[in-house]
């Protein structure tokens, strides 16, 4: 099967297609592609927790000392926001992360990470894609010598404290590492501070329990216990500790858009930062009310963080988020980065000064009220043309009516007058479409919900 080289870089089975016979064809094809741009000479291997990843690494950093690079391999398992600030801000042409983030455990990726430390965009991927040749002979011997290792340093570390600035409570904090490489991270920060912190799951397991390593409801439940217990907050990382997850001292699960919504708050009333903040098209409008209420605008982007990160290298905003539990900060790294979501989040609650779920009210008395859900819907063949035809028209289906503005930058968006807005989204690897939907009132959420079941599904 061809490799599929998407902003993400490549993701595939272990085993299968994911070898390393082609990982030797694909780093041929970004050691081609990055010599034509001459930034520099310098690569940076970063890994997961997921099977193989040393040896994986050693077979990259060959390629790329035969190719007349100076390599650089992390000794241990590294969160790939520390990856992507050590490429920016150490001078390196690119970073390369192994890790498949949040799929499953029978998953592996390659990701590309260019110089300015935000995610690869399309023309670098598709440079890449070009460059890869299924065909080319290729004889792998097992990496025995571990070569080009480099301890991992505490600099992005502390660059996250420095950021956040001081913090002190006495509150009690349960983390989740999800055995992710956030253990060991996102934790240490925390206790740095002298902050009472229990961690879960913090072994390195390349099964992950038995769960899928990303920071939803349905693998949260461990932790929601815990937290529970204790009345404590809950803090979760994925499986590279790119995303975020958030559990109130009740148990529940916080959905992702108020955690943005929290920091947003946070980086404009405690942190007085100024300028532009930005979200994807998917994402909560709750970020144009803080924006707004503080002097400012909040910018639309497609879906993907890479666009985000585009908008902060071009200086138009200065933070970012992504309803799937990304975020980022521009002087930081304009790359998704859970270990300092985390932190800045208890520096946000304790300045606040009360618990998650008053902050959570806090937030919507102040810039709600709002109530969001995102569910997938399984499609027909007839269903998936139906739609796919509906997103590429230039017309409304007539059941869309009196709406206020239509956007198409990435799905079929409509927004209401009363502020209600509805995304329509198709998933490009299965047969799903993504419906987004927020409002002010949860009735007015399941009306434009149960219009989309009956003139889609239902059709």
């Amino acid at each position: 099967m061809p490799i599929k080289f998407g902003t993400d870089g490549w993701r595939d089975l272990i085993g299968f297609d994911y070898n390393a016979e082609n990982i030797v064809r694909v780093s041929r094809a970004v050691s081609q592609y990055f010599q034509k741009l001459n930034k520099g000479s310098k690569v940076l291997i970063g890994y997961d927790n997921r099977f193989m990843s040393e040896e994986f690494a050693q077979v990259i950093g060959r390629v790329f000392d035969s190719d007349g690079y100076e390599v650089h391999i992390f000794e241990k398992p590294v969160p790939t926001p520390l990856l992507a600030w050590s490429v920016k801000h150490k001078g390196y042409a690119l970073g390369i992360m192994l890790t498949a983030s949040h799929n499953p455990h029978y998953y592996h990726g390659y990701k590309v990470i260019p110089w300015h430390g935000s995610p690869a965009e399309k023309d670098i991927t598709d440079g890449i894609q070009a460059l890869i040749d299924l065909d080319a002979p290729v004889s792998v011997d097992f990496p025995y010598e571990k070569k080009y290792l480099i301890p991992v340093p505490d600099d992005y570390l502390l660059a996250v404290k420095s950021f956040v600035g001081d913090i002190k409570t006495d509150m009690r904090i349960v983390y989740s590492a999800m055995h992710g490489v956030g253990a060991g991270f996102t934790d240490r920060v925390l206790k740095s501070y002298g902050l009472h912190v229990s961690t879960i799951r913090s072994g390195r397991d390349p099964y992950f329990g038995g769960i899928i390593p990303e920071p939803k409801p349905q693998y949260l439940s461990d932790l929601a216990q815990m937290v529970k217990g204790f009345g404590a907050v809950g803090l979760a990382n994925d499986g590279d500790a790119d995303r975020f997850g958030l559990v109130d001292e009740k148990g529940n699960v916080v959905n992702n858009n108020w955690f943005l919504a929290a920091i947003a708050w946070y980086l404009y009333e405690i942190k007085k930062m100024k300028g532009n903040i930005g979200r994807t098209v998917a994402t909560t409008h709750m970020l144009n009310n803080i924006a707004k209420a503080y002097g400012y605008s909040c910018v639309e982007t497609p879906v993907g963080f890479k666009w985000l990160g585009k908008e902060m290298r071009e200086g138009n905003i200065f933070y970012g988020g992504e309803e799937s539990g990304g975020l980022g900060i521009a002087e930081h790294v304009p790359e998704k980065d859970g270990v300092i979501a985390d932190v800045m989040f208890v520096h946000a609650l304790t300045s606040f000064g009360g618990t998650v779920s008053e902050f959570m009210q806090f937030l919507q008395d102040r810039f709600g009220p709002l109530v969001y859900e995102r569910r997938d819907y399984h499609l027909s063949q007839e269903q998936r043309a139906y739609v796919k035809a509906m997103l590429e028209s230039e017309e409304l289906p007539s059941w869309l009516d009196n709406v206020k503005e239509v956007i198409r930058k990435d799905g079929l968006k409509v927004i209401w007058n009363d502020g209600a807005w509805l995304l329509i989204r198709l998933s490009g690897t299965e047969p799903v479409i993504r419906v987004y939907v927020e409002a002010q009132e949860e009735d007015r959420l399941e009306e434009i919900h149960t219009l989309v079941v009956k003139n889609v599904l239902e059709r």
